[in-house]
């Protein structure tokens, strides 16, 4: 977030429910222990 914002000069809007994690990795990781599916582009 701080290096988009560094470059374009604004913060990112995020969408309603969305929140910013230290890790997204680990939060991936965790995510699909509950069940949840990673797909890639």
């Amino acid at each position: 977030m701080a290096k988009v914002e560094e470059k374009t000069g604004k913060k990112p809007q995020l969408t309603d429910g969305v929140k910013v994690v230290k890790a997204g990795v680990i939060r991936i990781m965790e995510l699909q222990e509950e069940g949840y599916s990673y797909v890639r582009p």
